[in-house]
């Protein structure tokens, strides 16, 4: 049975981006992630950029000049190395970079782009929460966590990042410490459940236990 996406998260203008890109992003083997990527499956709240990594090495010299053909007013923000790009395309966020984690779940298609299963996804946003959580990064936990448990995320962030890096505690802490997203502006919700960031804070620190405990149980397992 076909998967059936969220296109209604894409706003207009990034709708009509999202569709002239694909067959620049597919060649050079990046892989739609992050926020819109979660979006389009859950259909959440509205995402207006657009997040890609390459497991592979690929050139974003090329990249931009392929971007260049497709007739959309282009500037470059950043620019590192050889495979990292954030760029506005037509004045949508686009970002490109090179991250040496293989996406180990299928695959999913959308108009066209190869976009990162949920699971991936999922593992994706337990390291960025580790890191500088965005409150976009904890809504989208509270979501996915909806559809698969903890101690699922916890088996797919191990199977990807390796063992090593999942500390349980750091984790559990990290999944209570709110004052990096504080500032942050609310979510576009576009779905009938519309949670309060005081009720998403809630959720956390009411299962942080169970969080550690959950992941504990998929670093120790053989």
């Amino acid at each position: 049975m076909e998967k059936k996406f969220h296109l209604e998260v894409l706003p207009k203008q990034e709708r009509e981006v999202f569709q002239k890109i694909a067959p620049v992003v597919n060649p050079h083997g990046l892989v739609l992630a992050g926020g819109t990527a979660a979006a389009l499956h859950m259909g959440h709240r509205i995402s207006r950029d657009f997040d890609f990594f390459a497991p592979q090495s690929f050139s974003a010299e090329k990249l931009i000049q392929n971007l260049k053909t497709l007739g959309l007013k282009m500037d470059i923000e950043f620019q590192r190395g050889e495979s990292d790009l954030i760029a506005f395309l037509d004045g949508v966020k686009f970002s490109a970079f090179h991250y040496p984690y293989p996406f180990l779940k299928p695959t999913d298609s959308v108009m066209k782009i190869t976009m990162a299963n949920l699971l991936d996804i999922a593992a994706m946003k337990i390291l960025a929460i580790g890191q500088r959580g965005a409150k976009r990064d904890f809504v989208d936990l509270y979501f996915i966590l909806k559809k698969f448990s903890c101690s699922q995320i916890g088996q797919a962030f191990s199977e990807r990042y390796g063992k090593e890096r999942l500390n349980p505690v750091f984790v559990g802490k990290s999944l209570i410490y709110f004052a990096d997203a504080e500032g942050d502006g609310e979510p576009e919700y576009c779905s009938q459940a519309k949670p309060s960031w005081p009720s998403i804070k809630k959720f956390f620190q009411a299962h942080a236990r169970q969080f550690v405990l959950d992941f504990e149980a998929a670093a120790n397992e053989e």
